[in-house]
């Protein structure tokens, strides 16, 4: 985040980054110069400019904040990746099985080969979360949600949690499934920080996606995200990749996470 001050035109623009690391404007001003009676001074609206500026102040203290939290979560091993090696101990498998069992739009399509999803797909996307999860960044924005409960410093676009999913997906799922997600209704995003947790958030994700494959209609939520490539892996028969897509919208992640399901068949969960 930062301030910029353009002082021939007057103009004053609060920015920060956003969920694609373009800088945007939160609060900004053009003071147009305007001349004075006696035609001497230069006259600049900055009462006006103190009222659209003070919107911003507390995001400036609330960045603070989340910079202190991230200069301070670094956690000890791997100096960038911290859980690197150790992803097993941050995946619940038994909880994966559940979140398999409790949304049907996955329980009856579990199986092996064309037209199934495997059993341990939500285990792979959250084991890949894990190994490249980042000191500083990922590690200070879970500090500042465990310790806030909210989001107010980092933005609903920002992932959290060893699934690493973006907070506004976290708000809505608790809201779409009662069901299996009702019980973290009260403090949704500490719930999902719980590596016992993580799994049943990865669960209502992917079952939400299926209904929209199923109807026919595309999310609300799903922004830049290349739905007809999610339809394009779905209509060829291969469920795992077209709900790896949905989640990141990368092929070269489609390949990572299903390596990470072979890594898991290989160990035998």
């Amino acid at each position: 985040m930062r301030d910029f001050v353009d002082k021939q035109n007057a103009s004053i623009e609060l920015t920060e980054r956003d969920e694609f690391g373009q800088e945007v404007v939160i609060a900004a001003r053009v003071m147009q110069a305007k001349p004075s009676t006696n035609k001497q001074l230069i006259a600049y609206d900055l009462q006006d400019v103190q009222k659209q500026l003070n919107a911003g102040t507390k995001k400036i203290g609330t960045f603070l904040e989340c910079s202190k939290q991230s200069l301070t979560s670094f956690e000890a091993g791997n100096p960038i990746y911290p859980h690197l090696g150790k992803e097993d101990n941050f995946v619940s498998y038994s909880a994966c099985r559940l979140a398999n069992s409790e949304y049907p739009e996955l329980s009856k399509r579990i199986g092996v080969g064309k037209g199934h999803i495997d059993k341990h797909l939500i285990a792979a996307t959250i084991r890949l979360e894990v190994a490249f999860y980042k000191q500083g960044v990922d590690t200070g924005q879970d500090k500042y949600v465990q310790e806030h409960g909210q989001d107010d410093c980092i933005g609903q676009t920002v992932s959290i949690g060893p699934a690493q999913m973006q907070i506004r997906h976290i708000e809505r799922l608790v809201k779409e499934f009662p069901v299996q997600l009702g019980k973290f209704a009260l403090d949704p995003l500490r719930a999902a920080l719980k590596v016992e947790n993580a799994p049943h958030f990865v669960g209502g994700y992917f079952a939400e996606v299926i209904q929209h494959l199923d109807r026919g209609t595309k999310p609300d939520y799903i922004g830049g995200l290349d739905w007809a490539g999610v339809k394009k892996f779905w209509s060829e028969g291969d469920l795992n990749a077209a709900l790896i897509y949905a989640y990141n919208p990368k092929e070269d992640h489609v390949a990572s996470v299903k390596n990470q399901l072979k890594t898991i068949q290989l160990k035998g969960f």
